[in-house]
């Protein structure tokens, strides 16, 4: 039989966190969660970091839950918000800016110009 996890009673059991339905719904949506990860380009390890915390503030907040949404809403919307974080603290600590990059393409690793500019009168004539 096919559990129904927007029940009132099975609401009910996971704010009482009830071993057996929170194993229910971990093992029901984790690999969706996992999949959707996948999708937006998460690696493995980042992928599990962020299923890992989805769960960790669904079961915080189950409290909130009020069951006016399916439960799969709520857990997505969720996943959605920390996939931001997480996006967000990955871009962070990235070592290179688009300003980096391009001064990478215009000078060698002593500073000088790998190609010197070229003046503007050149550059008009060119076009």
């Amino acid at each position: 039989m096919k559990q129904n996890f927007s029940s009132k009673e099975f609401l009910s059991k996971l704010k009482n966190k009830d071993n057996e339905s929170v194993t229910l719904l971990v093992k029901e949506y984790t690999s969706h969660l996992m999949n959707a990860s996948f999708g937006l380009g998460f690696g493995e390890s980042d992928s599990e970091e962020l299923v890992q915390s989805v769960w960790s503030a669904f079961f915080q907040n189950i409290s909130h839950f009020e069951g006016r949404s399916h439960i799969r809403t709520y857990i997505f919307g969720i996943f959605y918000n920390k996939s931001k974080e997480l996006r967000r603290d990955r871009n962070k600590y990235t070592s290179s800016t688009p300003f980096e990059d391009i001064m990478e393409d215009k000078f060698d690793l002593n500073g000088n110009w790998i190609q010197a500019p070229i003046g503007p009168e050149k550059f008009l004539k060119q076009s």
